[in-house]
Order: structure tokens, then sequence, then C-alpha cells
């Protein structure tokens, strides 16, 4: 599980939970080579006579940083449990 606040994210806990590429909606969250992304764009594309593909735009929850991935149709690719939530301080600027 990773949990999102205000201050950053936390991976507390690894489900494993899978599912298929063609699954992926633009938003949804997974595991990628160990660390947890967000599918920022998302786009099927079956080129001619060639297999079916789903090129994907991945933000990093850790660090931020984007990278393009293209996932085959038969691949699965492991849910990650991402909690987010609203976070405030209990404490003033003026003190």
């Amino acid at each position: 599980m990773v949990v999102v606040s205000s201050t950053g994210f936390r991976i507390i806990d690894k489900i494993g939970v899978y599912m298929k590429a063609t699954e992926l909606r633009r938003g949804s969250f997974i595991v990628y080579n160990g660390a947890p992304y967000r599918v920022i764009e998302l786009r099927h594309h079956t080129p001619g006579n060639l297999k079916a593909m789903i090129q994907t735009k991945l933000r990093n929850l850790l660090t931020g940083t984007q990278t393009d991935h293209r996932f085959g149709p038969a691949e699965t690719v492991e849910v990650a449990d991402v909690l987010s939530f609203n976070a405030s301080y209990l404490y003033s600027d003026n003190e």
C-alpha cells in the first residue's frame, strides 16, 4: 500500500493484485519496476498487421519522474494500493 499525503508518499505493503494491460485507464495506479506509478496518458494502438499494444505515459509517485512504456495486450500489471487524503497542519504560520 502507498499512502499519499501532502508531505509525500510512503510504501507500506505490497498486496499483489494484478490486472490485464488492456484494463488500464487514465488515472490508474500500478506498480512498475517495483515502484508505484500513475497512468497519465494511455493509447491502445494496433499498427497494420502487427500485434496490438498499449502505449502509456507513467509518473513515478515517489520521485515525480515521467516515463513511457509499451505494454502488450496479454501482459499483466500489478495494481498499486494507493490511499489518498487531504491533510492539514495543526499549527499556524504566525507562531
